[in-house]
């Protein structure tokens, strides 16, 4: 399974996020290059409007793949998210991890639906939010 993550988790994507409130679409690339011991730095830009304005969000992430499965990292290095996987070689493939953040809960469901997407669904819940980011990666062939 490593080898699988590692060859997705690899490479140039572009991307569409969803999300539910504000309702906001957001489009973007990602980019998975190879960092120190089986970390991937992901990297991505992203355009977004609201109220008739454009705006330009860049975000960070640590991913790290081993034999136990794929871990998130925030850029600070603190965890975000943590996935266990088993022997699953065949696609589709999905995991699921929920955090808290204080009084919020942050569940996400990744779905790998081949060597060249997949997807990232989150469910926020907590006493002041209530809201859903849907976001379709498609590798980018250069």
């Amino acid at each position: 399974m490593n080898q699988l993550l590692q060859s997705i988790f690899l490479g140039y994507y572009s991307f569409e996020r969803y999300i539910s409130s504000p309702q906001v679409t957001f489009t973007g690339t990602a980019t998975f290059e190879n960092g120190l011991d089986n970390q991937i730095l992901y990297l991505e830009e992203g355009r977004y409007r609201l109220e008739g304005l454009e705006q330009i969000c860049y975000q960070k992430r640590i991913f790290v793949v081993d034999a136990s499965g794929l871990t998130i990292y925030r850029q600070d290095n603190s965890l975000l998210h943590e996935f266990r996987v088993d022997n699953m070689q065949t696609f589709p493939i999905q995991l699921t991890h929920t955090h808290h953040c204080k009084d919020d809960q942050y569940s996400l469901t990744l779905d790998i639906h081949s060597n060249n997407s997949f997807s990232m669904a989150y469910v926020v819940n907590g006493p002041s939010k209530d809201y859903r980011i849907h976001t379709d990666f498609t590798r980018r062939l250069l």
